[in-house]
């Protein structure tokens, strides 16, 4: 296309140089040149607001939670009516009159007394534990005289050492003895005719041998008693017992040549064991 173009100009150099515009045109150029800057018309910009894609974003995001918003309030709305339809249109229950009962004077005579007071649960553990200590003290005193009117009749009966022997088995049901009883045990132990019951009433007295009256008595026993049997089990029951106060009464069973000799030996090794604890 350009080489034409420059073809054409070549061949026609001549008459296009001889060619003037036409005056009209050229005159409308001239005068346009002539007239001053400030004249001329400046173009006018059109003018407006330039919104960004992330404004726009969140104008969206804002228009939906308004919207969302009032969908929950009408929805609220309505479930209120709703319920309060729902109540208005339950019928009332009618209550029926009764004719008041007579009152009887028991009843009268509670109504009249003051309202019991609010315990906590640790008043009521207390006064739950207090309760069973006085009922334990006293099933065991009541327990305890009749064990020992039992004790007493059967220990009167000579004719029968193994009902005496079932009476003294029941002492360790006991967590203490009286003194009445401890002095029955005793007399037992140091005058009864067969050495099986002496040694029962021994053994009995023997479970309560941190008592410091019975810890007294069995030191009086070892001078009166005379059964052979019973003089080397309470040597043994004293010695463990580390009652020092029998000292002097066992030096003298040592020498004294009418106890048997198992008496004198239990009585040399009891006093040797006092002397070195």
């Amino acid at each position: 296309m350009k080489g034409k173009l420059e073809e054409f100009i070549s061949k026609h150099n001549e008459e296009l140089d001889i060619r003037m515009p036409n005056p009209a045109v050229l005159n409308r150029i001239l005068e346009q040149m002539q007239q001053p800057v400030h004249k001329i018309k400046p173009v006018e910009k059109k003018t407006g607001i330039v919104i960004s894609f992330t404004a726009m974003r969140w104008v969206a995001a804002a228009c939906l939670l308004i919207g969302l918003s009032f969908v929950l309030w009408q929805y609220n709305q309505t479930n209120n009516v709703a319920q309060n339809v729902v109540k208005t249109s339950r019928k009332p229950q009618v209550i029926q009159e009764q004719t008041a009962p007579q009152i009887t004077e028991p009843q009268q005579e509670y109504a009249a007394s003051p309202a019991p007071q609010q315990h906590s649960f640790d008043d009521v553990d207390q006064d739950i534990a207090q309760r069973k200590s006085r009922l334990s003290k006293s099933f065991a005193q009541t327990g305890q005289s009749s064990y020992k009117k039992v004790l007493f009749d059967k220990l009167n009966d000579e004719s029968s050492p193994a009902s005496r022997l079932k009476a003294l088995s029941q002492t360790g049901k006991f967590k203490n003895l009286s003194n009445d009883v401890v002095d029955v045990l005793v007399e037992t132990m140091n005058n009864d005719p067969n050495t099986n019951v002496r040694m029962a009433a021994l053994d009995g007295l023997a479970k309560f041998y941190k008592e410091g009256y019975v810890r007294k008595q069995l030191v009086k026993s070892l001078k009166k008693q005379q059964d052979p049997m019973v003089q080397i089990a309470l040597i043994e029951l004293l010695t463990r017992m580390k009652e020092s106060a029998i000292l002097t009464e066992l030096e003298g069973m040592v020498k004294d040549e009418s106890k048997m000799d198992a008496v004198r030996e239990t009585a040399y090794s009891g006093a040797f064991q006092l002397r070195g604890s």
